[in-house]
């Protein structure tokens, strides 16, 4: 009888064991998973950021060089009002 108990108890220490086993095995599952997606958002987001700030850098090129044009241009018509106020002056 006492070796018909011990290996009821050991089945069940077992058993138990093995559930506890299998229920570490799916959260370490569920932990890796979450971590790779987190890893995976995080490049995006960082793809994210990148293109945002190159967007803006670009934008701002963009209206910089607009900018020099117009000043040039203007530089260039007052240079052109000073030739004709002179040549007007002459006459």
């Amino acid at each position: 009888m006492l070796l018909r108990d011990s290996l009821t108890a050991y089945k069940m220490v077992s058993v138990g064991l093995l559930s506890v086993a299998v229920s570490l095995s799916v959260k370490c599952y569920q932990v890796v998973e979450e971590n790779l997606k987190l890893q995976e958002e995080k490049v995006l987001d960082r793809t994210t950021y990148t293109n945002d700030l190159s967007e803006i850098l670009f934008r701002f090129d963009a209206e910089v060089r607009k900018n020099k044009e117009l000043v040039d241009k203007q530089t260039e018509l007052q240079n052109e009002l000073v030739k004709i106020k002179k040549k007007s002056s002459s006459f």
